[in-house]
């Protein structure tokens, strides 16, 4: 979560970004819509969103129900009827006991459509008024207005004036041609560029960088790529694709797997419909992980696993070349190279990090393992703050770090903030976990205790920043 404009959160992630050498021209700003960025004390990342100078105000893509993208501002998806007729539609902002929330400045609605379920704004409307009122109405599947419900922590605004995608810039994308397997997707709109995705030329899809288990290489997932988990045989081997009636099918598939203390992933491509008289999926018990037959879902269509296919995989290699103590990964396919989207590396440290809102301030919090809560008697009544940092059988810890997200109370904000602990000696004894399925031995594991305590003052900040 960004700070950004009057104090309102932005919830964006850091994208692909840049490219740099092969001949891509470089993100630009145009006379409307300016980049916007993160500083890291030199290092500059782009932040997901952009400033349109014309409306005075930050912005990120949106679908709208037109089926285009415009630069929208940030809105809150909450609105409710405020009257027994359900005539009159309000803004809705949740309060807390013990912090004070911003108050949005625009409200949406916004429906899910199409075969993936994509939602689409269908409306935005200006913060208006504070309504003096604790009564809710919705309505119901039958269209009658129901309540009213009582709604104590709940603030009600009225809703102004209605703001149309005309008043907003449009946005579109486009791929850059070229010979290499990797061509940058751009997003555009008017003079400004930047890129936001990659094409995979070879399987004729748009994909996602995203880092591999051992962190020197990436995957470029396939967007039409649909996860499976249901198998077509009583060993769970064999994948069955699930898919709805009517609807495009997937051309890709991703099986995860595990081997050598890693989660990988295997692709293949859809093939043929089939109709299995039964289906199977893994199922796991505290005794272990089993294949259990099960019947087809109603209403789903199934095929099978084709051949495998390999996603690009370039090197990922860190750029030390700009000597900043915030350094970028770069994913390169032998002509172009292109920016990291999840992670930074903090060389002070000597970790991966990655750009988070704690305290109020964004930094580089290092990639981490969780402290939580585990116990230490078989009944667990007796709670210890632990790490669980590898299986037994998966050699040294990877992470140097565990994080501990505590929620700051009273002080009349509503933000969390994190505790950072280096990882402290191994605990040997035994440890239980409270799971659905009773207090059971925690076992296979290797655990840590937390170690010293750092500031958050000592991981680098960043400033957000714009384009002029």
């Amino acid at each position: 979560m960004w700070k950004v404009g009057g104090g309102f959160v932005l919830v964006l992630v850091v994208v692909v970004v840049a490219a740099c050498g092969g001949g891509v021209s470089d993100p630009r700003s145009g006379d409307r819509l300016k980049l916007a960025w993160y500083d890291a004390g030199g290092l500059r990342t782009f932040a997901g969103f952009f400033f349109d100078a014309t409306r005075d105000e930050y912005c990120y893509p949106r679908r709208w129900r037109d089926g285009n993208l415009y630069c929208t501002p940030l809105s809150h998806p909450s609105v409710g009827y405020v009257d027994a007729q359900c005539q009159e539609l309000a803004g809705l902002v949740g309060l807390s006991s013990d912090c004070t929330r911003d108050v949005p400045e625009y409200f949406e609605q916004g429906e899910y459509a199409g075969c993936v379920f994509e939602f689409a704004m269908t409306h935005m409307f200006r913060r208006g008024a504070k309504l003096e009122t604790t009564s809710l109405y919705r309505r119901g599947a039958d269209g009658s207005c129901q309540g009213p419900t009582f709604a104590p922590d709940v603030e009600f605004y009225r809703l102004g004036a209605e703001v149309s995608p005309s008043a907003l810039a449009p946005m579109s994308h486009a791929v850059t041609d070229g010979s290499n397997r990797l061509l940058p997707r751009w997003l555009t709109s008017g003079t400004t560029q930047v890129i936001d995705g990659l094409f995979d030329s070879e399987l004729d899809v748009e994909c996602a960088l995203s880092p591999d288990g051992d962190r020197t290489t990436g995957t470029c997932v396939p967007s039409d790529t649909t996860f499976v988990g249901t198998f077509a045989d009583a060993a769970c081997d064999r994948s069955a694709v699930e898919a709805f009636p009517g609807c495009p099918v997937p051309r890709f598939a991703v099986q995860p797997e595990t081997s050598d203390c890693r989660r990988t992933a295997q692709y293949f491509r859809v093939d043929a419909r089939i109709t299995p008289s039964s289906v199977f999926h893994e199922e796991t018990t505290p005794e272990g992980t089993s294949c259990v037959e099960g019947q087809p879902t109603p209403g789903y269509d199934y095929y099978a696993m084709g051949d495998d296919v390999e996603p690009a995989r370039p090197p990922r290699v860190l750029d030390t070349a700009s000597g900043t103590v915030v350094q970028q990964f770069h994913y390169s396919d032998g002509a172009t190279s292109y920016p990291d989207r999840f992670e930074l590396y903090d060389s002070a440290h000597r970790t991966e990090c990655q750009l988070s809102a704690t305290g109020g301030i964004t930094r580089c919090i290092p990639k981490s393992y969780e402290l939580r809560t585990w116990y230490v008697e078989p009944d667990c009544s007796t709670p210890r703050k632990l790490i669980a940092v590898r299986d037994r059988a998966c050699g040294e810890p990877e992470l140097g770090f565990a994080t501990e997200r505590i929620r700051i109370v009273g002080q009349g904000v509503c933000q969390a903030t994190l505790n950072i602990y280096s990882l402290g000696v191994e605990y040997t004894g035994p440890v239980f976990a409270n799971s659905p399925f009773g207090c059971v031995p925690a076992e296979g594991l290797v655990f840590r205790e937390p170690g010293e305590l750092h500031p958050l003052d000592e991981f680098p900040p960043v400033t957000l920043v714009r384009d002029p």
